[in-house]
């Protein structure tokens, strides 16, 4: 391997890192704007048993 390749390897790591990092910090909204809202246990219950 190249010396030059080695010397980015960890800048593509640190970039992937902070990456990473900005998603799990993310509000899941931003991630999933359309995103319908979550249903509670009872609703979800209810439209499961619609399916029977």
């Amino acid at each position: 391997m190249s010396e030059k390749a080695t010397k980015a390897e960890p800048d593509a790591d640190a970039a992937l890192r902070a990456d990473l990092a900005e998603i799990a910090n993310a509000d899941p909204k931003a991630l999933q704007p359309d995103r319908p809202p979550d249903l509670s246990d009872e609703e979800l219950d209810a439209l499961l048993a619609e399916l029977d």
